[in-house]
């Protein structure tokens, strides 16, 4: 229980009678559960309790090596012990084992601490499947909703700016809606992932890759969903290249956001302290994302931002994938006067650099973002807001 450190081992009705029996009996009107786990546990609130708990602890699980030596399934039996005469003597006489010195506990290896936290988590999901459904249902529902206000133009096309403000508000709805999903979730954890980091339960490393990896499958899952329906209701290019180019690209930029609010909750110890600074962050780069205001018309400051904003390069990336290499009409009167959509894409400065260079941009701004949170976790005391 302690630190990995196996201190009782056996049936539940025979626990009181072993605890009796060394020396710990369990108080009348106590819970025996409650009452050998506060036994057992570390305390932290001072560095003296924390010791002084620590070597009872080490004590008790060097008793129940010494009374389960020679059982080869390690687990004791009231029956294969005579515990009927009272009580032993106390845990500071424990009885040493001089054959072997206990040797310090190793930690399993990286993959088996990565296995066992993805499991960990794969269950924890799937154990609170109406909260993957109502992700779902948010995803569909808003892909539904932008994707219907875009409707019914039949053989008439969008107007150049309503296509902008879909592909804008495509790449920008969806990760507004994760920052504070990410957060909530990650400080909801933080108490338990503190804890078993102090006790050496595993590393941060397996962790982070836990974190990153595990909600892979629901992020697919939820692009998939959100992406699809706007994308064919809107009328945007029906062929398979362009959509899956475009599904690409929103999946970059979601896993962009997502793994910022990540670095936020682990940057800061309070849900309130890392929501604002996330927000502040997201609101930063969604106002130099090239469509509110044009990217050549931006101040030192904001076009510094502008540069590390995943929003604005998604927005790019989609408008060269709907508008690059194509002729655009445009009404006037009687007349139709054809515009060619590099001249629009420059026009607006979203022409800098090329389609695949703005996937790889995505990618480096996702892996800074990576190697934040992994600092944060490696550095920074992961306490939940009532400790600090």
């Amino acid at each position: 229980m302690t630190s990995g450190s196996t201190i009782y081992l056996g049936a539940a009705q025979h626990m009181v009678q072993y605890f009796t029996a060394i020396g710990h009996p369990c108080p009348r009107y106590s819970n025996p559960a409650d009452f050998y786990v506060d036994l057992t546990s570390i305390d932290r609130q001072s560095r003296e309790q924390e010791v002084a708990t620590r070597e009872k602890a080490q004590s008790l699980a060097a008793l129940f090596r010494e009374k389960v030596r020679g059982f080869d399934d390690f687990l004791w039996r009231a029956e294969a012990r005579d515990l009927g005469e009272g009580t032993c003597p106390e845990s500071r006489a424990l009885p040493q084992d001089t054959d072997q010195p206990p040797t310090p506990i190793e930690l399993p290896g990286a993959m088996q601490q990565f296995t066992m936290l993805i499991r960990r988590q794969i269950f924890n999901d799937f154990r609170d499947l109406p909260t993957l459904l109502i992700h779902g249902a948010e995803a569909c529902l808003m892909s539904l909703v932008i994707g219907f206000l875009y409707y019914g133009h039949g053989a008439i096309k969008l107007s150049f700016m309503d296509t902008a403000a879909l592909l804008f508000m495509i790449g920008a709805l969806i990760p507004f809606n994760v920052v504070l999903d990410v957060i909530a979730k990650c400080h909801s954890e933080r108490a338990m992932l503190y804890y078993e980091l102090e006790d050496g339960l595993y590393t941060p490393g397996p962790y982070f890759f836990t974190k990153i990896l595990g909600e892979l499958p629901e992020h697919c899952v939820y692009i998939i969903i959100y992406a699809m329906p706007t994308y064919w209701l809107a009328n945007l290019h029906p062929s398979l290249e362009p959509f899956l180019l475009h599904f690409l690209l929103v999946w970059l930029v979601v896993f962009c956001c997502r793994i910022m609010a990540l670095g936020a909750a682990a940057l800061l110890p309070t849900f309130h302290t890392s929501s604002f600074f996330g927000n502040a962050l997201y609101n930063s780069f969604y106002l130099t994302g090239g469509f509110m205001i044009s990217l050549d018309n931006l101040w030192t400051v904001p076009a510094w931002i502008s540069k590390v904003s995943f929003l604005r390069w998604c927005f790019e990336g989609l408008m060269q994938i709907q508008f690059k290499g194509h002729t655009y009409h445009v009404g006037v009167g009687n007349f139709t006067i054809p515009i060619p959509g590099d001249l629009i894409l420059s026009s607006m400065g979203l022409n800098s650099h090329p389609l695949y260079t703005i996937y790889l941009i995505l990618i480096g701004i996702g892996g800074g973002f990576m190697i934040l949170y992994y600092v944060a976790l490696r550095f920074i005391k992961q306490k939940s807001d009532q400790d600090w």
